[in-house]
This record gives C-alpha cells, sequence and structure tokens, in this order.
C-alpha cells in the first residue's frame, strides 16, 4: 500500500491454531518483492533492493515462538518510497496468542490496537504468516488507512523542472493537482511541459520563456526570473520580483526600462 507521511492505520485479525503446514519464508519474500508497483523509483526491487529489506524483517521479527505455539505472525513494515529500506520506527509483528482448550479464535492487534503514524512517504506491507509445522487460521484480517494531510510532495531544480524521481502523491483516489513550480499550472498535453503563467509561457527545462518579455527588464526578453530562479518569482508573467535585497533594485530597474520602453510596451499589450 502506498502511504505519505502523516498517514495513519491500524491492523487486526483474528487467529488459532491446530498442529500439521512447511515453512513458507521464502514463498512469503517473493511474493512481496512480486507486488511492489513497476517504475524507475522500484526498478531496482527486482534486483535484491526491497527483498533484502524484506529478508532482514522476516528473519528478525519471526523468531523461535515459546513452546507448543506455532511460529505464526501478523506483520507490519514500511520500507522507504526512494531507497526501500526498512523503517525500524514502523516495523512489528504479533504473535498468535496460545489456544487451550476450548479456546477460539484470538484477536491480534498491531500495536495493542493503537493508530500507527506513518513518519515518510514509502510503501506499507501489513501481512499474515505462518512458518510452523502445524495448520494455523487466520480470519477477519481488517486494515484502516486515515490519509493525513500532505497528499503531493515536489521537488525542483531551480529552473522550475520537476525531480519526478523524488516527487510523490498520494494513490488513494487523489487526483494530481496540475499547479506546480511557483503555484502556476503546468501544461503537459501533448508532452509540452510548459508552465502557463498568466501572460506568457515558461519553459522550466531551459529557464526561458516562450514570448519576450512585455515588461523589458532584462537584455534579453526571454530570459525567466532574470536568471535568478532561487530568489526570482513572477507572479503572472509580466514582471519578475526579487525576495530579498534585491527586491528594491530589481523595481528600480524595471520601472527605468518600462518608463524608457514604455511605447514599446503599449504595443505589446495592445496585441
Amino acid at each position: 500500500m502506498k502511504v505519505m507521511s502523516g498517514d495513519k492505520f491500524k491492523a487486526a485479525v483474528r487467529g488459532w491454531y491446530l498442529p500439521g503446514t512447511p515453512a513458507i519464508l521464502q514463498q512469503v519474500l517473493n511474493a512481496f518483492v512480486a507486488a511492489l508497483p513497476g517504475g524507475s523509483k522500484i526498478g531496482a526491487a527486482q534486483g535484491g533492493l526491497a527483498s533484502g529489506a524484506i529478508g532482514s524483517f522476516l528473519s528478525s521479527h519471526q523468531t523461535t515462538p515459546p513452546a507448543n505455539r506455532p511460529k505464526a505472525y501478523l506483520n507490519w513494515m514500511l520500507l522507504d518510497e526512494q531507497q526501500l529500506k526498512l523503517d525500524v520506527a514502523i516495523q512489528g509483528s504479533v504473535l498468535v496468542p496460545a489456544i487451550t482448550g476450548t479456546t477460539q479464535a484470538q484477536l491480534m492487534q498491531a500495536a495493542g490496537g493503537a493508530e500507527i503514524t506513518i513518519p515518510k512517504n514509502g510503501y506499507l506491507f501489513i501481512f499474515i504468516s505462518n512458518e510452523s509445522q502445524g495448520s494455523v487460521y487466520f480470519d477477519d484480517l481488517t486494515i484502516q488507512h486515515t490519509p493525513g494531510n500532505l497528499l503531493e510532495e515536489h521537488y525542483y531544480y531551480p529552473t522550475g523542472l520537476e525531480m519526478f524521481a523524488l516527487s510523490s502523491s498520494a494513490t488513494n483516489g487523489h487526483v494530481r493537482s496540475r499547479l506546480g513550480y511557483q503555484g502556476q499550472e503546468h501544461e503537459n498535453t501533448f508532452a509540452l511541459n510548459l508552465n502557463e503563467f498568466e501572460a506568457r509561457h515558461y519553459d522550466p527545462q531551459t529557464g526561458r520563456w516562450m514570448v519576450p518579455d512585455p515588461a523589458l527588464q532584462f537584455p534579453s526578453p526571454y530570459v525567466g526570473m532574470g536568471n535568478q530562479w532561487v530568489s526570482g518569482v513572477d507572479p503572472d508573467g509580466r514582471a519578475v520580483l526579487f525576495v530579498g535585497a534585491k527586491l528594491v533594485g530589481a523595481l528600480i530597474g524595471g520601472i527605468a526600462n518600462m518608463i524608457a520602453n514604455k511605447d514599446q510596451i503599449k504595443m505589446e499589450y495592445a496585441k
């Protein structure tokens, strides 16, 4: 299950057992690796990155149980989204309770039934397992997933091109927002990959505008954010504002250019 930082979950199942099944550790491991989603970020999973983390969890948590109780568990673990590393804070297992006499199926709950908060984006695995030589039965497995406030997380290069390998988005029915760099709409129809500011389009791959600057702030009318992408902000594609000490100088320079080129500016807006 894909989860985002701030999400919460609960997991519970009822379990009981009878004597007499073979160990299935390798089958469980193979099933998890195969269940990981495809794509560039998960491609390394088949090479052993994810299987190493999952195998480490299985071997460390599924230790020898007390006498007369099968090696059967309710398990949960979180793999980091970027490197598929096991998060040591979000992992655990609950051994099937002792069954004696006429005891019926016993409730098994992750973290004693308390909500568990996800600290980082990743992949949550909740599963039941049995590696004993006896027959173990599980019933009514329930998982409650409560989405948090974080639905998307985006990282950008200085010019505004998104780092897709680092960005993340929830998958629980969430429709990805089209607003991105500087809060502008990202237009990817026909693979254009442009940011649609109010007055003109911006190419985040090159850091350049697609049409000339109507305010003529810089020597090149196509340069994006004055080549100062960290401090430069253009609210609508008409004029760049600078954060911090450069703001006053940029305003003065912009006003001077507008005065000197007022006739050309009128022509641009009249088009």
